[in-house]
This record gives structure tokens, sequence and C-alpha cells, in this order.
């Protein structure tokens, strides 16, 4: 049997004419029948319904007063309806309580009654409903009909159906075999047109127009099409010419490569980069510029790559000129692939690179010297930071020794001596111990200074609400006289040194610490916030603040807004926060106004 895709178009136009009338038509009938069919149900429901009701109405006395004698008779009205087969009276109890059968009845009925309603089935109809008296359910009705009418009736839509559809498929065969000429035949002599143009190959063949409909349309687009093939073949002919003048002018070397590794092709700047003319060059093989051991350890496997399309685009290797220098090239290759998927030659695009070979040669010799001198000088540098972290511990070494002597014979004068020293004595050894203190206070905090300068830092995922709650916790410690709010957002967690991080919050609520002691009811904040992607921490207090035009005073050490009477401290506690946070990469700033508290912000990056 002939597939379809296989039939000519004409039959082709003809099975699917008919076969989507016919298809419409038997679609219709079926709809049509469906529709007879529900209609008729419909009808057959109403007309049960009517007549259960009437019965249910005339036996319910008779359910009532048990009075099957009556119940009987009630059924037997049914006798004149020759389509009833059979009906029942069923008790409150589900028991049947009077029945009718007609005489060729063949119906068994259910020892209880089903549940109401109306049930279809191939034969019959069956109609359920309950007796009422007086508003209360006192048995149940059901009624079977024979639906023989109904079949018969649509045996004779059906007859009608099969008929209409027959006559209306022969029709349609008769104007489909008429029309499809219009079609068909317009196509046929564009196919024809077609084959002789791929057969001649000279595109000077066209089909005949027939009509401005959509088969003209496309005929005259399928002539269009052959137009503008002969102009392309006219514009390839001048472009080819310009792509040889192109080959010829470039100053890239252009050479076309057969798969048995022979010059096809050789232009005028692969003539000035090898030395070899075209002449010479066409024929020979690759070791007319590539030496065996090149080729062996490299270029072998690069050419296998190529064939198999599997890369060797590009690559760099020495070569051979003519006069047997050598030369360094950069080289770029593309196989050539043919209409059958295979490569049938390799093409490459050729640069002689020695001299900016030479030139990067050159470059990374002074490279590498200026990377041993800094080398050189890092090591240099090292030296010198150990020197002066040795240098540091003397310093603070020495320097301690003679700030605890100022200090311990200062107290001494003031326990042993107190009895020989006036009053201005006294006030003037107080002061030596002050400044011996406070010295030993800047020692400490310069120390601290260094060590955050040059701690190696050890990243880590650190919790920093815990951090600021433990600084705090320290701070009510050594101030239990004082009672501050202190408020932490929690569940801030960055990624930090651990220790740097316990330092910068320890020195920034020192801070505020400090600058609320002064101040009615205290409260410091540690808070934080994202704007635009980025978390920002924040250390508020409602301090005495600061005059916003010296803010950027406040990182530098010993840069101090306030005077040592009004607040103690050396002024190197911010410049330590300043490194911690440079040292994490992040940054800080502050805001403030004189009385009103300071807020010291600050990014770190997220864990």
């Amino acid at each position: 049997m002939t597939r379809f895709a296989d039939m000519p178009l004409k039959w082709k136009l003809l099975v699917v004419i008919t076969g989507t009338s016919v298809l419409a038509l038997a679609l219709a009938c079926a709809g049509f029948i469906a529709y007879e069919l529900a209609a008729y149900r419909g009808r057959a429901g109403r007309d049960m319904d009517l007549r259960a009701a009437m019965l249910a109405a005339g036996g319910a006395p008779a359910l009532a007063f048990r009075d099957e004698k009556d119940a009987e008779e009630t059924l037997a009205v049914l006798k004149v309806d020759p389509h009833v087969i059979a009906a029942q009276f069923y008790a409150s109890d589900g028991a049947i309580f009077a029945s009718y059968a007609r005489a060729d009845a063949r119906d068994e009925p259910p020892p209880r009654p089903e549940s109401d309603g109306q049930r279809f089935s191939w034969d019959r109809q069956t109609t359920v409903r309950g007796v009422a008296l007086a508003g209360r359910r006192i048995g149940t009705l059901r009624l079977v009909r024979d639906l023989g009418e109904m079949r018969r009736s649509l045996a004779a839509v059906l007859a009608i159906s099969l008929a209409l559809l027959l006559v209306s498929s022969l029709a349609a065969l008769a104007i489909a075999a008429r029309t499809q000429r219009g079609i068909s035949e317009p196509i046929l002599d564009l196919t024809r047109a077609a084959k002789a143009n791929a057969e001649r190959g000279d595109y000077s063949a066209r089909a005949r127009a027939r009509g401005g409909a959509e088969l003209g349309i496309l005929v005259a687009a399928f002539n269009e099409m052959l137009d503008q093939i002969q102009r392309r073949d006219a514009a390839l002919h001048d472009s080819q010419q310009r792509l040889a003048l192109l080959v010829e002018s470039t100053p890239l070397g252009v050479i076309v490569w057969g798969t048995d590794q022979r010059v096809l092709e050789w232009n005028m700047s692969a003539e000035r980069i090898f030395g070899w003319s075209a002449e010479e060059a066409k024929g020979r093989t690759a070791d007319l510029i590539i030496s065996a051991p090149v080729w062996e350890s490299r270029v072998k496997t690069v050419w296998e790559n190529l064939l198999a399309r599997r890369g060797g685009t590009r690559f760099t290797n020495e070569n051979v000129a003519k006069d047997g220098r050598t030369i360094v090239c950069d080289w770029y290759n593309a196989p050539l692939i043919g209409p059958e998927g295979k490569v049938f030659a390799v093409a490459s695009i050729v640069e002689d690179i020695t001299d900016r070979k030479r030139v990067q040669d050159e470059l990374q010799s002074l490279t590498a010297q200026l990377e041993r001198r800094v080398t050189e000088r890092t090591a240099e540098l090292l030296t010198l930071n150990k020197e002066l972290e040795a240098f540091s511990y003397s310093v603070s070494h020495d320097l301690r020794a003679p700030l605890r002597a100022i200090n311990g014979f200062s107290s001494l004068l003031l326990v042993k001596k107190a009895e020989h020293l006036d009053a201005e004595g006294k006030d003037y050894l107080a002061r030596v111990a002050e400044a011996a203190r406070h010295m030993a206070e800047i020692i400490d905090d310069l120390l601290n200074l260094a060590r955050v300068t040059r701690s190696t830092m050890q990243p880590a995922s650190v919790d920093l609400s815990a951090l600021a709650r433990d600084a705090a916790d320290d701070l009510q410690a050594l101030h239990p006289e004082r009672l501050v709010d202190v408020f932490i957002d929690e569940g801030v967690r960055v990624t930090g040194d651990a220790n740097l991080l316990r330092l910068l919050l320890e020195n920034l609520l020192s801070n505020a610490w400090k600058f609320t002691s002064l101040t009615t009811a205290p409260r410091i904040e540690v808070r934080s916030r994202v704007e635009s992607g980025r978390r920002i921490l924040s250390v508020r207090d409602n301090g005495a603040g600061f005059d916003p035009a010296f803010a950027d005073k406040l990182f530098k050490p010993f840069s101090r807004l306030h005077s040592e009477a009004e607040f103690a401290g050396t002024g190197v506690g911010l410049a330590t926060v300043s490194r911690i946070i440079e040292r994490h990469g992040g940054r800080i700033w502050a805001e403030g106004a004189v009385g009103k508290g300071a807020v010291f912000h600050f990014i770190l990056p997220e864990s």
C-alpha cells in the first residue's frame, strides 16, 4: 500500500479534501445523534418523574394504613402504559410492600430500594423516588420503563445520517476531483521548472504564473529567487576576485594546505616571510618551512587535531626561512569543510613575530630582575620590621622601669614623708604620679596600635553581637556605680579576626562609656542594618558628642577633641579602631553634634 507521503500531489489533495469533508459530516451526524439521545432521555425523565409523583401521591394512604390491596390497585393503573415494565412500593423499613409487573417483564426487583433518582441503561429506564405523607417519608416507589421506542428512534436517525454521509462523501469526492487541478497543476509546473534549473544549472527556466492568489505569489517568488541567484552568482564571482586581491595584498601570510600536507595556495606575504616564491612553494610538503624535530614534537599533533576537527586553531612555533634563518611565527588555522562534512584542506594565516618575541623576552628578563629586586627589598623590610619590633619591646621595657620607679618613689614620699611636705608639695607629687600613670597608658596604647598593624590576621566567622555583649559586661563590672542602658542587636555575624574585632568593640564601647559619664540617662546602642546590599554596623551614644567640623581628626593618633580635664584618655583608641577596620578591608566614619551624642558607622565583610 502506497504511503500518503509517496502519493502524487493530486491524490493527496483528493484524500485531504474528501477526508476533511467526510470527517466534518461524520462529526455533525454524531452530534445530531447525541443531541437526539440527550433530548429523548430528558423527555423520558420528565415523563417518568410526573408518573412517579402521581403514583406516590395515590399510594401514600395505602402505605400509611398498610393496605396492600389498595397499593396494588394503585400500581395496576400502569397496565394502560405498555412501556412500563414493572413498579414496586417499598415500606419504610425497605421491604417490598406491593408490586406490578408486565406479563413479559424480566425485572427482578432489588430486595431494598436504590437511592432516589433516574437511571438509564441501554434497554430500560429506572426511576426511584420517596413516598411522603404530611411531610414525612413513609416509603419508596420504583418504576422501570422499556426504552425500545428510543432505540428504534435512534436507529432511524442513524440510518438517515449514514445515507446522508454516503451521498455527501460522493459529492465531496466529485468536487475535490474537479477543484484540485487548480492547486496541483501550478505546483507541478513549479516543480518541473525547479527540476530543469537544477539539472542545467543556468537558472534560466521560469515557472508560468497562474492567477494572483497564493500560488501565483509562490510562482512569482520562485522566479524572483532565480533572479536573485543569478545576481548572487555574478556578485560571488566579483567577491572572489576581491578576495583574491585581498589575500595577495594582506601583510599576513596566507597558505592553503592539502590533507597530504602539500601547499595548494601561497600568497605574496608568505613569500616575504619565508623567502620561497609561490612557484617554489606549491606542491611542496610542510618540511619546506617546518623542521622535522618541530614537526614531531608539536605540529604533528596540531595537524591531526585540525583534520579531526578537534582544535589546533592557533599555536606559535619556530620556522625555517629559505636562507636558513630561524623565525618565530604565530599560526591561525582553520579546517575547510566540504559539502559532505569532511575536511578537504587547511587554511593558515601566518604572522612573523620574531621581533615581538625578542622584545617580550627582554621584557621578561627585566621583569625577572624587578621581581628579584622586590624580593630583596621585601626581605629588607622584613628585617626592618623585626628590628622595629625589637625596638618597640626595648622601648616599652626601658620606659616602663623608670615610670614604675617614678610612680613608686612618689607614692613612698607621699606615705613616709608626708609630714615634711606641705599641701603644695603633696600636690606636686600627686601630679608626678598621675603623669607617670598617663605615660604608661600611652605606651600601652602605642604598643596595641603597633600590634594591630603587624599581627597576622586569622579570619573566621565571628558573632559580633556576643563580642559586644562581653565588652559591655566588662565595662559594667569595672564601673558598678554607673547604670548605663546598653542595647545590642542579636545575631550579627561578620568575617574577621576575632581578637582584633574584640579590641575594636572594647575601644568603641569604652569610648561611648566615657563620653556618657556626664549624661543623666546614658544609653549605648550597637546596631546592624543593610543598605544597598551592604551591612553597616553602628555604635551610638547620647553623650558629649563632638563638633562635626573636626570629624576628620577623630581617627588620628593623639588627636583629641576634648581636654584631659573633661575626659581622660590618650587619643589612641579610635586610631586603633581605624587600623583594625582598614586591615579588614572595611571603612569607618563618624557623625555627631556637641551635646547630642555620637555614632560611629563601620562596614566589615559579612559572613
